[in-house]
């Protein structure tokens, strides 16, 4: 796991090239998620600018002790609350986008069975849910 201490980093993913998932600013952490699961990381972090990372091992919550790890454990999930919170709102956004576009039963439909709509790409050129 790592904390960003100087400079700045950008979140993708390979599934999704050239999309920024998220923008990271000194004091934010990444690869919590593999450091808590031991699974394979999900994403790749790119430096945007000259950066300084700390990189904590598993090893030094032995040394910390248990109130240190406490404290730490707590923090990191106050920050996966607000992330989960920041993509509920981006939820709400892109459905509202979507009903912008398509109307509420028509998303609905196209939620459950995205084949069924049956538009071609210069349909969705006019909805502002699919510019980039």
């Amino acid at each position: 796991m790592f904390i960003l201490v100087a400079g700045e980093v950008f979140v993708t993913r390979d599934e999704v090239q050239n999309t920024v998932i998220a923008k990271l600013r000194p004091g934010d952490v990444f690869g919590e998620i593999s450091f808590i699961t031991r699974k394979l990381r999900a994403t790749n972090v790119i430096a945007g600018a000259k950066s300084i990372v700390l990189k904590l091992k598993s090893e030094i919550w032995k040394v910390l002790g248990s109130d240190i790890t406490w404290k730490f454990y707590t923090q990191l999930l106050k920050v996966h609350i607000n992330r989960i919170s920041g993509l509920n709102d981006t939820i709400i956004k892109l459905k509202g986008d979507l009903d912008g576009c398509l109307g509420p039963a028509i998303r609905t439909s196209a939620m459950k069975s995205p084949a069924s709509l049956n538009w071609s790409p210069s349909s969705w050129k006019n909805c502002r849910a699919f510019r980039k």
